[in-house]
């Protein structure tokens, strides 16, 4: 008890003393900071130079958008599908004594539903995406997006205007194929960049 009222005292004294508060442990003291009167705790500036990026991933994704957007497409993918329709059959053989009774069959009835292919209709199968990489219309997708060679493919530009693609070349090793659009040009491109300039780290 008699140290802590030592304590205590020290503490206030060392304060007006030396006109900061301050605890007198034994031979040492602790000097403690003037705290803002409005605060609770202190607030402690240091002295360093923090490194502030020219722009956030956030702008840059924004900027990137802003840019090449209008270069993005769509590749519908559309196939000759088979269409079928439904129909039922009886097994009753007419051999049930209630049969043709007042011209009417009364005996039980079972329907079993049966399908029979009615034609084909070309719909859309599955969809894509890829870029414009030059005016006259050369658009670089995935090969596995236009990898069915009896499919038939469509591409909508960023206006929503429709085209019909030719493949020319599929690069399974890479993953890469090269579609042709004709239509009202300059189309809006994709700048591609320099691969040879790429460094371990960059995306």
């Amino acid at each position: 008890m008699l140290a802590v009222v030592l304590l205590v005292i020290g503490f206030w004294a060392g304060g007006t003393f030396w006109g900061k508060p301050t605890i007198f442990l034994g031979r040492f003291h602790i000097q403690l900071p003037n705290f803002p009167k409005d605060q609770d705790t202190p607030t402690i500036v240091q002295n360093q130079t923090v490194y502030v990026p020219q722009t956030t991933q956030e702008q840059a994704v924004i900027a990137a958008f802003k840019n090449d957007s209008p270069a993005v497409v769509s590749i519908i993918i559309s196939k000759n599908v088979p269409t079928y329709e439904q129909y039922f059959t009886s097994p009753d053989t007419g051999n049930s004594p209630f049969d043709q009774f007042f011209g009417f069959n009364l005996g039980p009835q079972i329907q079993i539903p049966q399908l029979k292919q009615n034609g084909t209709q070309l719909q859309q199968v599955g969809a894509g995406s890829g870029f414009i990489v030059s005016a006259d219309g050369m658009v670089l997708t995935n090969k596995h997006v236009v990898s069915d060679t009896t499919a038939e493919y469509t591409v909508i530009t960023s206006d929503g205007k429709k085209y019909p693609a030719k493949v020319l070349a599929r690069d399974p090793g890479q993953d890469l194929a090269l579609v042709k659009i004709d239509g009202a040009s300059p189309f809006p491109t994709v700048a591609l960049g320099d691969s040879a300039t790429c460094r371990p780290g960059n995306r």
